[in-house]
């Protein structure tokens, strides 16, 4: 009876699972980690073995799309720190603390997030050009209120 009660509630944490919104499109999609510093690849050859990467996953048949993320998702790791942005001090006690992740081109549409404003990160956005981000909305209304989050600097 035991077993079976065990086995019953398993199956309904999976349904839960399944059914949970983790704010992408998890159909249809492959998720896996490659770590080349471990092999010796740093700073402008770590980019370009990247590249290479995604220019293979691209041309394979049926892929649709791929991109690339400092951390892999799903995997319980985190980036977090302070911030602070272009707007008067936060009021005492109110955070100033984001989650981020490093990501590559395309990685919204590769998702499957919708996007509100803005654009999608570029590849020319990792070479050496301007630094750029795409924030979610809580943390726009978070940080910058009612105010249009393009152009803000943090």
């Amino acid at each position: 009876m035991l077993l079976l009660i065990g086995a019953g509630l398993f199956i309904r944490t999976l349904q839960n699972l399944e059914n949970q919104d983790l704010g992408f499109n998890s159909r249809n999609i492959v998720l896996f980690a490659l770590d080349p510093r471990r092999s010796g690849y740093t700073d402008d050859k770590l980019l370009s073995l990247y590249d290479q990467v995604l220019e293979k996953l691209r041309s394979q048949p049926g892929v649709r799309s791929a991109t690339m993320s400092q951390l892999a998702l799903l995997s319980g790791w985190i980036n977090n720190g302070p911030i602070s942005t272009d707007r008067p001090k936060p009021s005492a006690g109110e955070s100033t603390q984001v989650y981020w992740n490093g990501v590559g081109p395309d990685f919204l549409e590769t998702m499957g997030i919708p996007l509100i404003l803005g654009r999608d990160i570029e590849l020319r956005d990792l070479h050496g050009g301007r630094r750029v981000a795409v924030v979610n909305e809580a943390m726009a209304r978070h940080f910058f209120g009612g105010e249009n989050p393009i152009g803000r600097h943090f």
